[in-house]
């Protein structure tokens, strides 16, 4: 049998027992479908803006498959559509109504990301986000589309390794609950 391990994991055939090889080759071909498929959801009502962060996304992150969205309404077909790695979204002074596509979008992934992308004057604070779910947030200007896709990769690769951390620890069916629980929310804001 082939067993096909992380890289920098040292495996022997005596040292690990067959569900642990089992365990470890899942994880790493489920780690490879989601690098090679990840998709960001950009939603903006601004075209330009979104436009702007969607190659400055793909700029830094080649092999990233953005979604440009105008209407959060189009959410919903996106689902549809696989995996969601993360949005990011302005949703200007509608707040509520991005808490409320958190909620429908975490029924389905719960390891989604949300980050909010807003213009200075419209930003909302850390504490006007907390328990609703917010992972991150950035202005709009220079740095914020700089920095964005960095700390966006940043944060997914760290929820990857947790929940690849807890799956060797607890296995794989608790780990998406897990997750949900853990991962996202207004942890990141601080």
């Amino acid at each position: 049998a082939i067993v096909t391990q992380p890289p920098g994991l040292a495996l022997s055939e005596a040292s690990a027992s067959p569900m642990l090889r089992l365990r470890i080759c899942v994880m790493s071909c489920e780690i490879k479908r989601l690098i090679s498929t990840t998709r960001v959801v950009v939603f903006d009502r601004d075209r330009y803006d979104r436009e702007l962060l969607s190659l400055a996304l793909r700029s830094a992150w080649p092999d990233l498959t953005v979604v440009n969205l105008d209407a959060w309404s189009e959410l919903g077909q996106e689902l549809e559509n696989g995996p969601i790695a993360a949005v990011i979204g302005d949703p200007r002074l509608e707040l509520a109504e991005f808490a409320a596509s958190i909620a429908t979008v975490r029924t389905r992934h719960p390891d989604c990301l949300f980050w909010l992308f807003t213009a200075r004057d419209d930003t909302p604070s850390a504490e006007d986000c907390i328990g609703l779910g917010i992972d991150g947030r950035d202005r709009k200007e220079s740095a914020g589309y700089l920095n964005l896709s960095f700390r966006l990769q940043d944060r997914l690769r760290r929820a990857a390794d947790l929940k690849m951390h807890h799956a060797n620890r607890i296995g794989t069916s608790e780990v998406s609950s897990l997750v949900m629980k853990v991962v996202p929310g207004a942890a990141g804001l601080v």
